[in-house]
């Protein structure tokens, strides 16, 4: 995985891309996004299947992080930041592509990642 784009025309640069897309494990597929950031890989991304996506960006938003004072283990925080250059690397190609893989994602997934961007307010 040295290199993202392949010298050559168009077609042979997405077909490169979906075979690294496809052949990539999760763990290569975060190394790769974290080392070029998610902007960098939106080209990528749209051809990763969305049950592989789904975990790369579930390893991505969420951060360890130790507890303070007295406390346990390690707790989850979310990183909403993240998750929004996610999005916006998602919508780049295709706003019907980006919802068409969310919507694969499942309604768990989105719907507890978008909750962290809504308040209820009585």
């Amino acid at each position: 995985m040295s290199s993202l784009r392949k010298k050559g025309t168009a077609g042979q640069e997405m077909a490169h891309l979906q075979e690294l897309a496809h052949k990539a494990t999760v763990t290569e597929l975060l190394a790769l996004v974290r080392s070029r950031g998610v902007e960098d890989c939106s080209d990528l991304i749209r051809f990763v299947p969305s049950e592989k996506l789904r975990a790369v960006i579930d390893l991505d938003v969420w951060k360890n992080r130790s507890r303070t004072k007295g406390g346990r283990g390690r707790s989850e925080i979310f990183d909403a930041k993240r998750f929004i250059l996610w999005l916006e690397a998602l919508f780049h190609s295709s706003a019907v592509e980006a919802i068409d893989t969310l919507c694969e994602m499942g309604v768990e997934f989105c719907a507890g990642a978008l909750a962290h961007f809504v308040e209820a307010t009585p």
